[in-house]
């Protein structure tokens, strides 16, 4: 089967996500994400990630779905950026659509070992030590070699590496982190309010709130809503379906109008919409809970009715 890629704009970064899959069929389905800037031909930014144990075929007790990740690499031009917690959070999202855990890889390097330990540090993340884990060294191997031809200075060769931890001789005291509650562990990292006035984001967020003021609104009503929703999101502390309210003013008023939290809203909903462009939907593309918590999101998907109650739909 041939590779199926989707794409999608990180409008809060500039930068344009691909996802790929090789088979979605597969036992184990490998899934690859890469980042780069419009406009140019090679990526910045790449990760991978294995969902394994994803088929229910009987009722008899099967192991529950994990995501690993295999690796992720960030470019020295994007290192630092935030780009590579976006590539978290896009497998976050993905361990989160299939309902099983998130887990690192067993080696890796002093950039992700520091991440996964801030996750540790916060509560999202869980250690598991077994016998440890083992350091991935290309990462830094690549910064040396860029300090030593004059890539980067000193100053921004300090800056990068400040504060990573050390692995005791080569082995980390964890095998692997795991996320165990993908669906309600939230941003890993804030991304800030985005610049109001961009106008990439304004382009993205009509793109992807594609219904009207009155569609969302009496959407928001519909009790139908509720059937594929999480009682709040962990950023604002309200679900989707309360902030459709705010998503039809912001449908009805020009930009130069909105408020701080329109603008974090409408990169919010750009990017939640444009991470479900980016993938192939499993089985049904018209799955009555993808119609509808994509509806949550003021996005009406082609092709598709409007769901009139939480049962499937006939097949």
């Amino acid at each position: 089967m041939a590779k199926v890629c989707k794409s999608a704009f990180l409008a809060e970064k500039g930068l344009r996500l691909t996802r790929c899959e090789d088979d979605p069929n597969r036992a184990v389905r490998r899934i690859e994400f890469k980042v780069k800037r419009p406009g140019e031909k090679k990526w910045q930014a790449i990760a991978e990630v294995f969902l394994e144990n994803w088929q229910r075929t009987s009722e008899t007790y099967q192991p529950p779905p994990v995501v690993t990740i295999g690796y992720i690499e960030v470019k020295k031009a994007l290192r630092g950026s935030g780009v590579g917690t976006v590539l978290y959070e896009q497998m976050l999202a993905e361990a989160c659509e299939a309902n099983a855990v998130l887990r690192s890889d067993s080696q890796r390097s002093p950039f992700a070992e520091a991440f996964w330990r801030k996750q540790e540090r916060k509560g999202k993340a869980t250690c598991y030590a077994g016998k440890g884990g083992t350091v991935f060294k290309v990462p830094m191997q690549e910064l040396l070699r860029g300090l030593r031809q004059g890539e980067i200075t000193q100053e921004q060769f300090d800056a990068m590496t400040r504060n990573l931890p050390v692995a005791d001789e080569g082995k980390w005291p964890c095998a692997r982190f795991v996320i165990d509650k993908p669906c309600l562990t939230g941003p890993l990292k804030g991304l800030g309010a985005p610049p109001a006035g961009d106008p990439a984001l304004v382009r993205a967020f009509r793109k992807a709130a594609n219904m009207s003021a009155a569609q969302i609104r009496a959407w928001a009503k519909n009790p139908t809503a509720k059937c594929a929703s999480l009682p709040k999101r962990a950023k604002t502390g309200k679900s989707a379906i309360a902030e459709l309210k705010q998503v039809a003013r912001m449908k009805s008023a020009p930009p130069s109008t909105w408020s701080a939290s329109d603008w974090t809203k409408a990169r919010d909903l750009a990017n939640f919409v444009g991470r479900h462009a980016a993938k192939k939907a499993p089985g049904d593309p018209c799955a009555t809970k993808r119609v509808i918590a994509l509806r949550n999101w003021a996005h009406q998907p082609k092709g598709c009715a409007v769901p009139t109650s939480c049962s499937r739909r006939p097949r």
